[in-house]
């Protein structure tokens, strides 16, 4: 299945190759590649919702249940027209059997081959579940884990309140995270479940710890390795708080998933030491070869490098990998696949840093040379 995505907020163009298991985006900030993710999600989410029905009144139903998504995540179906050259969004989905079009043309979102929107489309994601781990997965977390109590709170006190309490905006996809965490319940754990052995290395090599769901305060909590210490998530450090909510959702959801799951990560080394960054691109490669499919984006060279090596050492299959570069144009940012082979995947985006800072050292070297052989 693919994606077509053209004049979409920053992004002029970008193509998403779905029947990758696994696609790691790079990219500069502020470039899209967020904004190009939160849209996968959420089609895909809507499809899986209604693409399994087969009437024109449940087709209709999905196109007025996507325009409700863009107009949760993006505020005005205004706001996703390309940015730079105003021109309206357009969006192709295509399977071996159908071409499903929408546009965007001022606020009106049309469709074209509704009527072809059938169980063929679902059926062709071979995924049964989709989730979406934003950025700052932690901040996000508690602050609307407080928010949770505030409006509880506010409830009971209603006949006091002198003014409208407005409720923030927040988008699908983050409200989907924290609905994902908060509806979390413990499960009889098999002995034999592959994700929940990655997940154990996960906690051992990286977390030093393990990561628990109180399902009386339904809040998660560490436990760190040697100690009886059971800590609040406000009370571990950034790098265990980042990484939880992903370890949470491998653990008591995707490790009990019917069928496949897929993953949106944004930024999953966030706050994360380059061992650990390499680690965790060892513990991706693992959780893909147990059937779990992965989108992510990324700003680390390390993962990059680890990326290149596992593929070498065909711990990562080339065939159904895919690497993706946002770059940057006076019409919006584009979105390309870059060459890879059994070698790995070529370096369009961090190599240029790396020559200039070493050009620069060069330069200084030999200005400091110049120095003291002048004195």
């Amino acid at each position: 299945m693919q994606l077509k995505i053209k004049n979409f907020g920053p992004i002029r163009s970008f193509d998403l190759d779905l029947s990758k298991k696994f696609t790691i985006i790079f990219g500069k900030n502020n470039i899209g590649k967020s904004y190009a993710i939160s849209l996968a999600y959420l089609i895909l989410k809507n499809l899986l919702r209604f693409g399994y029905e087969t009437n024109d009144a449940n087709l209709a139903e999905f196109g007025e249940s996507l325009r409700e998504s863009f107009y949760a995540t993006y505020e005005e179906l205004g706001n996703m027209t390309n940015r730079f050259s105003k021109k309206g969004m357009s969006l192709l989905l295509c399977t071996d059997e159908l071409e499903l079009a929408m546009e965007l043309n001022g606020k009106n979102l049309s469709f074209h081959n509704m009527s072809l929107l059938k169980d063929k489309v679902a059926g062709s994601l071979d995924i049964s579940h989709i989730h979406y781990l934003p950025a700052s997965r932690s901040g996000l977390y508690q602050a609307l884990s407080a928010f949770s109590q505030i409006f509880a709170e506010l409830s009971k006190s209603r006949g006091f309140l002198k003014k409208k309490v407005d409720i923030p905006s927040i988008p699908e996809p983050v409200s989907d995270y924290f609905l994902g965490l908060s509806t979390i319940r413990r499960r009889e754990t098999r002995n034999n479940n592959q994700i929940l052995r990655v997940v154990r290395e996960m906690e051992k090599d990286i977390l030093k710890g393990e990561v628990m769901f109180n399902e009386e305060t339904k809040r998660m909590f560490y436990k760190p390795c040697h100690t009886d210490l059971s800590l609040d998530m406000s009370l571990t450090s950034s790098m265990v708080s980042e990484l939880s909510p992903l370890v949470s959702y491998l653990k008591y959801v995707v490790a009990f998933a019917d069928e496949t799951s897929l993953i949106f990560v944004e930024e999953p080394e966030a706050h994360l030491h380059p061992e650990g960054q390499v680690r965790l691109m060892e513990i991706f490669a693992e959780l893909v070869r147990s059937n779990v499919r992965m989108v992510m984006t990324s700003h680390s060279s390390h993962m990059f490098n680890k990326m290149n090596n596992l593929i070498l050492d065909k711990k990562i299959d080339p065939n159904t990998t895919g690497t993706v570069v946002f770059r940057e144009t006076d019409v919006g940012s584009v979105g390309t696949y870059v060459s890879m082979d059994e070698l790995g995947a070529d370096d369009e985006n961090f190599l240029d840093v790396a020559e200039k800072l070493f050009d620069e050292k060069l330069e200084l070297v030999e200005k400091l040379n110049k120095g003291v052989s002048d004195a």
